[in-house]
Parts: C-alpha cells; structure tokens; sequence
C-alpha cells in the first residue's frame, strides 16, 4: 500500500487542501490513497516534490524501501568524503543534525545503513542528491 494517506494526515491536510496545494483533484487523490486507481508518473512526480521524498518511498512497503535501498547503497558510503571536506568533526554532525556521533560512525564505516528518512536529511544537509551521497553518481 502507498503512504499517500498517511504523509496527508501527517501534514494535518485534507484532499480538498492537498487539491489546492498540489493541483490534483480531491476525487483523484482519494483513488490514489486508497490504492483504487494507480497515480501516473507525473502525478508521483509532483506528489513526491511536494512532500519532499523519493517516489519510491510514496509507493512502497517497507520491503520495497528495504530492497530498493539495499540495491542503491553503495558500501562507498561519501559521507566520510563529505565530512571531511567540510572540515567537520563526528561532534559538529551530531550538534547540527541530531545524529549521534556513534551512529554517524557506523553509517560512515558501513556497519549500518541509514533509513530513507535520514538518507534525505544527510543528502539535504550536505547539499548533495542521494544518489551521489550512497556512490550511485558523481553528479552532486
């Protein structure tokens, strides 16, 4: 099942609301959350901008996410690369985004990989796209 109704709710929005925001009809977005009608890929492609994640992760179960990240990470994880070319320390990183330095470690050392959520946080924080941040593409 896709995670339309629940970023909608989270966002304390209703369809009407989310019709204004996003341009899609409230009837069409009703459909779309409850799985009766699947959205094109410029309407995921719009739904995904707005509530600022990957489409995937619009779409997806949690195994979806799980396999889908499992493929994308790259075990030349950047984030040491980054750090380090920004001048900061694992303290600095915890101070500015909540990370803890052990976990950040672990992340940087590939003993855990980070969920979609903090992989967007990190991607935003280094003003970088995932994609570059997990070794998929040199293109920031």
């Amino acid at each position: 099942m896709n995670r339309l109704r629940e970023l909608r709710k989270g966002k304390k929005l209703t369809l009407r609301e989310l019709e204004i925001e996003t341009g899609i009809r409230d009837v069409n977005l009703s459909r779309y959350e409850r799985g009766a009608v699947q959205p094109r890929s410029g309407v995921w492609k719009i739904l995904a901008n707005y509530y600022d994640v990957p489409i995937i992760y619009l779409k997806g179960t949690d195994k979806e996410i799980d396999d889908y990240l499992e493929n994308m990470v790259d075990k030349n994880f950047r984030l040491k690369e980054l750090r380090k070319s920004k001048k900061l320390i694992l303290k600095n990183i915890q101070e500015q985004t909540g990370i803890k330095r052990s976990t950040f470690s672990d992340y940087e050392n590939s003993n855990t990989e980070p969920n979609i959520k903090t992989l967007i946080a990190l991607a935003d924080y280094f003003n970088v796209s995932i994609d570059y941040l997990v070794g998929r593409s040199d293109v920031r």
